[in-house]
């Protein structure tokens, strides 16, 4: 429940147990009919806003169901979309701006504390390298590295081309949740969110923000710790 606003809200006034019911299996059938690319319409939209407690009640269940079960009952969910729709909805924060503002405010005294405060070689072979135009990632990168964290507890790489099929096939893919960068920080071409060893959703906007949004979006909204390999970089983006 920790940074939750509505963890496990009422029904709306107006809709009963069978009425909720009856609103997921249309957005099932919805997608089964016009696949994921349905997201982006106003009646899944709203759909999907007026079902918000029931997804909240099927994730709360205990024990907790598998999230390829939840896949199954919610695929709108599993989107880009989805994801920072039910995170808003929960928590009252649109991440993704909120993200966005916060390396806007203080992205630059981050880097310029590593710079000139930190001389560890890790952190310093990292700003020497330093070539990406992306200052999300260079900071990701820092964290990391100061912690003592490897980057893997984190962040996997792909080529650009990579399918979600291919990553379930190429990558050792761990339990908790890893975001998949498809091509590389230079020059990204898209991401992919993984859980439970299998790649849950994948990203329409490609920049390392919004997939780091998404990843950091994942821990709250399944109800899941942060891993060990990374816990203490995440906690730093969580505060």
């Amino acid at each position: 429940m920790y940074g939750c606003t509505r963890f496990q809200p009422e029904l709306p006034p107006e809709e009963t147990d069978d009425t909720v019911e009856e609103k997921r299996q249309r957005l099932q059938s919805t997608h089964s009919k016009y696949g994921i690319n349905r997201q982006d319409r106003p009646e899944v939209t709203d759909l999907m806003n007026t079902t918000f407690s029931l997804q909240c009640k099927h994730i709360n269940r205990i024990p907790a169901p598998s999230l390829t079960d939840l896949q199954t009952s919610w695929p709108y969910l599993f989107t880009q979309r989805g994801i920072f729709s039910h995170f808003e909805l929960l928590t009252d924060v649109a991440i993704l701006r909120a993200l966005e503002l916060s390396i806007e405010e203080f992205v630059n005294a981050i880097v310029e504390y590593f710079r000139t405060k930190v001389k560890t070689a890790n952190v310093q072979t990292i700003l020497a390298q330093e070539e990406t135009d992306d200052l999300t990632f260079l900071v990701v990168q820092l964290l990391m590295a100061h912690f003592k964290e490897s980057p893997d507890g984190l962040i996997l790489t792909t080529d650009e081309f990579a399918t979600a099929a291919d990553v379930e096939t190429s990558l050792s893919l761990p339990a908790s949740p890893r975001l998949i960068l498809s091509g590389n920080e230079q020059k990204l071409s898209g991401w992919m969110v993984s859980a439970e060893g299998l790649v849950i959703f994948e990203g329409v906007l490609p920049t390392f923000s919004t997939g780091l949004a998404a990843v950091f979006a994942t821990f709250y909204i399944f109800n899941l710790q942060y891993q060990d390999e990374a816990a203490k970089t995440l906690e730093f983006v969580q505060r």
